[in-house]
């Protein structure tokens, strides 16, 4: 059996003893992702928020949070997830479990899996003001991991960001393009090719 597990302290995934790369490690390695340009300042703020914007989401997704105590700067993006669910009748099946791929050799933490009205759905909750395009090969990186494990009437159907708009509602984009998948497997491909020959050095 497989020995795989997620560090917080230094934000890991170690399968038998060998760290992956995790999806988003492999798309900012090609570029793909990339906030380089954005002031530090604005960047650490934003990251701030929007880790405890996510904090908020799966307690109480997970049934845990005690809203009494939540900031009221984030109130309305849970308002948004709360009613996304609603509306789609969103029932969370997996919030934020890792998992890997023994085929790819990468990892990665998809926010939640659940069961909607379209099916078994994957959405991503963000709380940025607009959504990358990166989003979209991003979230085929999560699919094609967890779809490896899945039996073929539970695999992933739908691939869903969530744009939390900060007034309690939401703008999904639903990604329906399957070379999306084709488009992370060569940035996985590229990516182990240019460790290999040390053109990326690993920790």
């Amino acid at each position: 059996m497989d020995n795989f597990y997620y560090s917080d302290l230094d934000h890991s995934y170690v399968l038998n003893g060998i760290k992956l790369p995790s999806v988003t490690e492999v798309l900012e390695a090609q570029g793909l992702i990339d906030y380089s340009r954005v002031d530090d300042e604005v960047l650490k703020t934003s990251s701030s928020f929007g880790s405890n914007t996510h904090s908020a989401i799966k307690l109480y997704l997970r049934g845990n949070l005690d809203e009494s105590s939540l900031d009221t700067a984030i109130r309305p993006y849970l308002d948004g997830v709360i009613k996304f669910c609603k509306d789609y009748e969103f029932l969370p099946i997996k919030i934020e479990q890792p998992v890997y791929s023994k085929l790819w050799r990468i990892a990665g933490t998809p926010d939640v899996i659940g069961l909607s009205k379209l099916g078994v759905t994957l959405p991503d909750w963000k709380s940025s003001t607009s959504i990358i395009p990166a989003t979209a090969i991003q979230l085929a990186g999560y699919e094609l991991i967890e779809n490896e494990w899945r039996v073929p009437k539970m695999k992933i159907k739908h691939r869903v960001s969530v744009l939390l708009t900060g007034d309690g509602n939401y703008m999904p984009t639903f990604y329906k393009d399957k070379s999306d998948a084709t488009q992370f497997q060569s940035a996985v491909n590229n990516y182990l090719w240019r460790v290999k020959h040390n053109l990326i050095k690993r920790g």
